[in-house]
């Protein structure tokens, strides 16, 4: 039992005993948790490795076929640069549909100079699986318009989000994010908002995408047919 009436300098000498044991704990803890925390870390970094390994075998069956599609062979010479930013983004994609996306991209790249614009990879790197549905069903939007003599191929932004659920192989859906994509497709310069042309003073401020019309851009229809091989 502590003898409260210990002198002060000798309870200090007694404490003074414990520091190096104090400090050969504290380095066995923090050697224990750093050990710790590196095995977390490798064992992250092994994981994204075999992620990564993973996409970019099943990206060179989605080349594989899309090259078997074609009627003609590819002679087209490949842009190394191009190519290589182009591997370099597509390891991280895991999604089906995009990886498609990001194989005909490859394809037509090699067919044409045209395809291999330097915007066209961080693009469809900020794209989402459904955004990019919706792109498709704005473009089919406007080859009806051409193969029909429409007279506009303005659309109503939900309509094209609802048509592109349907279109989604059963995924998941989020009918709500909508507006979401509607701007993204906007800032990326695909789609353009017709609700936003003309006079500034006169333009509606629309909160509600479900009441925006909007049209694919030329920028768009280049870009979707890149990257769908549409035509």
């Amino acid at each position: 039992m502590t003898d409260p009436t210990l002198p002060l300098d000798v309870a200090k000498s007694g404490l003074d005993a414990f520091k190096p044991m104090a400090e050969a704990a504290s380095e066995i803890f923090v050697n224990l948790f750093g050990g710790i925390a590196k095995a977390k870390g490798d064992y992250w970094e092994q994981k994204a490795r075999l992620k990564q390994e993973a996409n970019l075998k099943s990206f060179e069956r989605k080349v594989l076929g899309e090259i078997s599609l074609e009627k003609q062979p590819l002679e087209g010479p490949a842009d190394l640069n191009f190519a290589v930013q182009l591997f370099e983004a597509v390891r991280k994609v895991d999604d089906s549909i995009l990886q498609d996306m990001w194989a005909r991209l490859l394809v037509s790249s090699v067919k044409e100079e045209k395809h291999r614009h330097p915007a066209y990879i961080p693009i469809l790197s900020q794209l989402s699986a459904p955004e990019s549905l919706a792109l498709r069903e704005m473009l089919n939007v406007y080859f009806e318009y051409l193969r029909e003599a429409r007279t506009t191929y303005v659309v109503s932004f939900y309509s094209v989000w609802t048509s592109a659920s349907r279109a989604s192989e059963g995924r998941r859906w989020n009918h709500a994010a909508y507006g979401q994509a509607c701007d993204n497709l906007i800032r990326l310069g695909l789609i353009r908002d017709e609700s936003v042309e003309g006079d500034p003073l006169e333009r509606p401020m629309f909160k509600d995408a479900k009441i925006r019309d909007v049209y694919i851009s030329v920028f768009g229809i280049d870009f979707t047919s890149a990257c769908m091989g549409l035509s």
